[in-house]
This record gives C-alpha cells, sequence and structure tokens, in this order.
C-alpha cells in the first residue's frame, strides 16, 4: 500500500519548485528547524505562560537537572494556574535533543522567558529552539502583534484549520495523517499506461487532495490547472486552489478519475480530534516508463 513518507532525492528535486510556493506565506525562526505557528503550539502546550528562572537542582547522579520557573503570568487557560512549575532537563546531549544548539541545552537562573511548557516522559520542558518559546527581559517587551496572539490563543477553533504537513513542523507528534482505504499501487491498470507514453520517463504529475474531518475526498485538483492562494486563520496559513478554466490532459483526467473511486479516507487527527487535510499526490514515470503513484505529504 502507498502510505505517507519523507521525500527521496529525486522525489524532492521534482517537487522543491512547488513546494516552496506552497511555503512562501509562513514566516519562521532561522534556528535549527522551524516553530510551528504559535496557535499550533498553543494548543498542544500543557502551560503557556511568561516566567523566571529560579534554583537549580541536580539529582543524584547528575544525569538530569531540575529548575524552578515563576509564574508571572499564565496565557492558557487550564485547569489549575500554579505559581511556580519546575522543568527538568538532561546533563548530557541525548538523540531528542540533538536538534538543539549548544547554548540553549541548558538554563540559567534569573532569566525571563515566555514559555511553552510540554510534558515529557521525564516532566516537564522547554526549549528556544523548534519553539515559540522566547527570551524577554520584561513581561512589556513581548512584541504586540505575538501578545495579541497569546491573549486570543485559547480561542482557535480546530474545526476552521486545514492541515498540512507543515502545519505542525517539528511538533508533529500528534498529527496523525489520512490514509487512504484501498491500496493505491494499482491506481492505474497497466493497459492504460501505454496511453501516456508521449510523457517520457520522469514526467510527473502533482494533484492536490482535500480530505474532510470525517474521512471523505472533497475534491482532487491538478496542481497545474489552479491558481494559487493563501489562507490565514490566527497565524496559521494553507494554500487555496482556485481552478483555472483549462480542459484536463487525459492523464490529469485518468488519475483525478481514479482518486475519485477512493471516497473514504481514515481522517487525520490533531490532538485526538479529526481534521481537514490537504495532501500532495503525485504520479510519475520511472526509468522502465511505468506510471507510479506517491503520496509524501
Amino acid at each position: 500500500m502507498v502510505c505517507f513518507r519523507l521525500f527521496t532525492y529525486h522525489k524532492m528535486k521534482r517537487t522543491f519548485a512547488f513546494l516552496l510556493l506552497w511555503a512562501t506565506s509562513i514566516v519562521c525562526k532561522a534556528e535549527s528547524c522551524d516553530p510551528p505557528p504559535v496557535a499550533i503550539e498553543f494548543m498542544q502546550a500543557d502551560y503557556v505562560f511568561y516566567g523566571t528562572t529560579g534554583k537549580m537542582t541536580l539529582n543524584k547522579d547528575s544525569s538530569f537537572y531540575k529548575i524552578e520557573v515563576n509564574v508571572y503570568h499564565h496565557f492558557k487557560r487550564t485547569p489549575t494556574q500554579p505559581k511556580s512549575l519546575t522543568f527538568t532537563f538532561p546533563t548530557e546531549v541525548i538523540p531528542e535533543f540533538k536538534h538543539i544548539p549548544a547554548s540553549k541545552r541548558s538554563h540559567r537562573p534569573n532569566v525571563s522567558l515566555l514559555i511553552f511548557a510540554h510534558q515529557t516522559p521525564t516532566g516537564l520542558q522547554f526549549s528556544e529552539s523548534c519553539s515559540n518559546t522566547e527570551y524577554f527581559p520584561a513581561f512589556q517587551a513581548i512584541r504586540k502583534d505575538l501578545l495579541h496572539k497569546l491573549e486570543t490563543g485559547n480561542d482557535v477553533e480546530l474545526d476552521s484549520v486545514v492541515f498540512h504537513s507543515r502545519t505542525t513542523w517539528y511538533f508533529s507528534s500528534q498529527m496523525k495523517k489520512p490514509i487512504p482505504k484501498g491500496n493505491l499501487d494499482s491506481l492505474l491498470s497497466p493497459s492504460k499506461e501505454n496511453a501516456y507514453g508521449v510523457y517520457g520517463k520522469g514526467y510527473y504529475e502533482n494533484f492536490i487532495l482535500h480530505i474532510s474531518e470525517t474521512g471523505a475526498l472533497e475534491k482532487v485538483v491538478s496542481v497545474k490547472n489552479v491558481r494559487h492562494t493563501v489562507k490565514r486563520y490566527y497565524d496559521i496559513y494553507w494554500s487555496v486552489f482556485p481552478p483555472l478554466p483549462t480542459i484536463p490532459t487525459p492523464l490529469q483526467h485518468d488519475v483525478m478519475k481514479a482518486l475519485y473511486r477512493y471516497k473514504q479516507w481514515i481522517p487525520a487527527t490533531f490532538m485526538g480530534k479529526p481534521v481537514k487535510y490537504q495532501a500532495i499526490f503525485q504520479v510519475y514515470f520511472d526509468k522502465e516508463n511505468k506510471i507510479q503513484p506517491s503520496i509524501f505529504d
């Protein structure tokens, strides 16, 4: 069965320009990896608050240290609003933390930060890398646009968001992508492949699949036959593809017709809740000039 997977090099090369176009409206920190939209991490975080680090203590074997953070202001509504929280960090670099710059693997006392706190198997943690956690010397120093996002974070509704692979960025563990109910490997029969010999090996076509929160395949569009616009909800962006008045090619027609046979999918979920999702589907001609389908988003 075809399933979601990371790009191989040759597929990245073919779709690089398209993916750049899709992501142009997203502005992120230039660090080892990009943070998700504030609204997304706000929903995922156990606590979102502004506070100041305090006392640090090592555990008995010095493998972890704990740091207490005094809370100045909670942004996220939670059942409890503690005045202080304790965070646990490893003293040595373990694989889960290799993406974090060395300067940000440890935390000093008396540092004030906007913190997005996440529960891990070893305790609460935060990081300035791959997260919206950020240093601010004073509460009043928080940027106005960011402050607005934080003050409205409790109002974000998942039903209003259309997800794609870059919506959650590094914090993707709670994002489950949709799965087709059926085998897409036989999307086009061998007899049909001969009809497309005019394209030749290396040729490919990209399609956007719109899958609802119930798992219904609502729409399939060919990337070559649409305009590209962007829609925003809070600071979450996704692409919208109004169709152009273009007649589909025989290949586009047959692929879209075949995809519509897969009307029902296992829906995407975020934080355990079914959500709307846009997936990229591609057919390409391999070195033997055979059509290969691939879902890679």
